[in-house]
């Protein structure tokens, strides 16, 4: 009987070898892939629902006017008599960047049977601010050096004038604990790296070009199109902007204090999205052997959260992303992470495909 032509040539022991290693090797690192989406979807969630200091509960405005006093009142949960209770306001400008300490009151001293107090801080009426957030502590002897606890409030919007009445009642504010070591405002002025963004840039650049301008049969337009969306968003980005853009429209309509909910909510659906995408693309791509696009898709998906998180502009969030990683801030590690992550990944897919055409060719 002869043979039919072009049948499938059968694989030998190395062949088989490479193929089990490739396997064991795409588990390895969809295991390390689900390990650290794990561990993000823990530091969102984290942000969703931060710590409440429980030394103290606090009444303020949800806004402040230039020029007026900005009232806050403190409940101690456990006085201490002899310590010293203080509560600063630090500044934000349009952008977001913190300006530190601007206005404080007078040191009050803890009284045995007093639980309740209040400060009353004028709000400088100066140019170039636009926020301004409560920083409360309690102290051995009246300074920040000699702190036992302390605590901040969320900024809140510096108005020109009474017209925001309702934003000028006290209502409980969330007071959420200060870590050891960070400043006293979560907020973080590290400016963005420009070569490391135009790097970013480039690597979607090339996973645009490794899905569109592959062979027939082996082309991910799809892909290819996200990439490049990818690409235009890191060179451009518009996040920031936009994030502003939306504030501004919520301060002139009266939405800014009511933004609270709707962020956490809108923070947690992009969550479950992204668990949910991931689930799907592990399904369709990389249980299925296609473990270079599955890992491009997967890294577009959390860079796409990203620049989604950016833009809602949770201070939870805000404040994750702010936080300095090598040099950088920590949402712009992220943001390259995926690009390095999408175009690693598709050059080894490529590579891979290649080296495997090459070997079925031979006789």
């Amino acid at each position: 009987m002869v043979a039919r032509v072009g049948a499938a040539r059968p694989r030998t022991g190395a062949e088989g070898r490479m193929r089990r290693m490739r396997r064991a090797l795409s588990l390895a690192i969809l295991a390390t892939l689900l390990l650290v989406g794990l561990l993000a979807a823990g530091l969102v969630a984290r942000t969703l629902l931060p710590a409440r200091a429980p030394w103290l509960s606090v009444k303020a405005p949800t806004a402040a006017v230039r020029g007026r006093p900005f009232r806050i009142v403190a409940r101690l949960a456990r006085p201490e008599p002899g310590s010293y209770l203080t509560a600063d306001l630090h500044a934000e400008d349009s952008a977001r960047r913190y300006l530190g300490y601007v206005a404080g009151a007078p040191v009050q001293r803890v009284v045995p049977g007093r639980r309740v107090y209040s400060f009353d801080i004028i709000v400088p009426d100066r140019g170039g601010l636009s926020y301004v957030e409560a920083l409360l502590y309690l102290s051995k002897g009246g300074d920040w050096g000699s702190r036992v606890s302390s605590a901040r409030l969320d900024p809140v919007p510096i108005q020109d004038s009474l017209s925001v009445v309702d934003g000028l009642r006290l209502r409980p504010a969330a007071a959420y604990p200060i870590t050891e070591g960070a400043s006293p405002s979560l907020s973080y002025s590290l400016p963005e790296s420009i070569p490391w963004r135009i790097a970013a840039s480039l690597a979607w650049a090339a996973c645009a070009a490794l899905c569109l301008a592959a062979p027939r049969g082996r082309r991910s337009v799809p892909l290819g199109i996200a990439s490049l969306l990818a690409c235009a968003w890191e060179a451009v980005a518009p996040a920031g902007a936009i994030s502003e853009a939306f504030r501004s429209l919520a301060g002139v309509e009266g939405w800014y204090i009511l933004r609270s909910a709707p962020q956490r909510f809108m923070d947690g659906a992009a969550l479950a999205v992204g668990i949910c995408g991931a689930i799907l693309v592990i399904r369709a791509t990389i249980l299925s052997r296609r473990t270079d696009r599955g890992l491009a898709w997967l890294a577009l998906c959390a860079y796409a959260g990203i620049a989604f998180l950016v833009i809602v502009s949770h201070h939870g969030t805000d404040a994750l992303f702010a936080r300095p990683v090598a040099g950088i801030p920590a949402g712009q590690a992220g943001r390259l992470s995926c690009a390095a992550l999408a175009s690693a990944a598709l050059f080894i897919g490529a590579a891979a495909r290649r080296r495997d055409s090459g070997e079925s060719a031979r006789p």
